[in-house]
């Protein structure tokens, strides 16, 4: 199915809900279980929020014992946690939170010509991850688009707006540096060599999601982004002054509270699989709200399709058993493309039976 025969049948959120409507059509309404209640949220508790002043300084890739010692903390009881004084400079994270509202003003026509079902498309505008099989629509539209290798991928991107390009190319190196240091410090709270994480997936991909969600008329009946865990090993994410990212904890939904230029950090199943379980993929949702649109910049990593994915063998040590099977990670990404992203909890498919 092409853009030219899905044009009349593909309409972006943002474009439904500025043609007016007071109420949310039904293939975006949630069962009753899944639907955001207030009652549910806890107001009082944050994600760890880990302060890495002082130890970005680009001539030392570690980063100190203690900090290394919380990553650790956060990874196992959360799975998550943000990161301030990152050393990003702020007005890189305004340039790219920008360039991506620019490109989700532009004309509907203009937008549609990177429309496409096509879900591994070096870049990609759509609204829900599967629009032909997700049984629940998502509130939101997104672009999706590979940013590694740069020079491979930039005349990918779009040329409008003007600053699109030199906006994302300037975040993504800059974010790869500060990456590079969270998985070194990963790396040893495990008790692996520090560079373990980063020469076990040498051939990466790096892929950015900038995702606009607009204001609901109905908030609590629909979703941004349903349940998920994300599949590759880490993923960086900035937020606007809007609330919305919601965080799983001990049954609970935590509202990750947006901090200014901070970045939220997720670890994914890939993570979860290498730390044997000791560690935890994150599971997290997009809420909406009826009175201002939402903008998020997420920038994911993980290996190279033919890597495969298992417990590191230096984890297992000592008669400890692994918890998961391995799997090369393009069959693991085949199961997820193949159905709804919220068809998630494929680590359980993989969790092996201990004796």
């Amino acid at each position: 199915m092409d853009n030219a025969n899905t044009w009349q049948e593909f309409m972006g959120v943002k474009a439904m809900v500025e043609k007016g409507l007071d109420r949310v059509p039904y293939r975006f309404i949630r069962s009753l279980q899944e639907r955001p209640k207030v009652s549910q949220y806890e107001e009082k508790e944050n994600i760890p929020v880990i302060d890495l002043q002082d130890q970005v300084d680009n001539s030392s890739f570690a980063l100190s014992a203690n900090l290394v010692q919380a990553i650790g903390r956060a990874c196992h009881e959360w799975g998550c946690f943000q990161v301030v004084n990152h050393g990003i400079a702020p007005s890189t994270m305004n340039e790219m939170m920008e360039a991506a509202r620019e490109f989700f003003e532009l004309p509907d026509e203009q937008k549609m010509k990177y429309f496409t079902l096509d879900t591994m498309s070096k870049f990609r505008y759509a609204s829900s991850f599967n629009l032909q099989k997700d049984k629940i629509l998502s509130w939101r539209d997104f672009i999706r688009y590979s940013c590694h290798p740069l020079d491979d991928v930039v005349s990918l991107w779009p040329s409008t707006p003007s600053s699109f390009r030199k906006a994302n190319v300037n975040f993504c190196t800059q974010i790869h540096g500060l990456v590079r240091k969270l998985c070194g410090a990963i790396s040893q709270s495990l008790g692996l060599p520090e560079k373990y994480i980063e020469q076990a997936f040498t051939d990466y991909s790096q892929t950015m999601v900038c995702n606009y969600y607009p204001k609901c008329p109905e908030p609590e009946s629909t979703l941004g982004v349903g349940s998920h865990t994300d599949p590759g090993w880490i993923t960086a994410l900035m937020q606007d002054d809007v609330t919305g990212l919601q965080v799983l904890h001990e049954d609970r939904w935590v509202i990750v509270k947006p901090i200014a230029h901070a970045l939220v950090i997720n670890l994914g199943d890939v993570l979860q699989i290498l730390s044997n379980g000791k560690y935890k993929s994150a599971e997290h949702r997009a809420t909406v709200n009826g009175s201002s649109d939402r903008i998020s910049v997420v920038t994911t990593y993980g290996p190279s399709l033919d890597t495969i994915i298992r417990p590191a063998p230096e984890i297992l040590l000592n008669g400890c058993k692994p918890v998961y099977r391995e799997i090369v990670y393009k069959e693991y990404m085949e199961m997820i493309l193949s159905g709804s992203l919220e068809d998630k909890r494929l680590l359980d498919f993989h969790r092996l039976e201990i004796q």
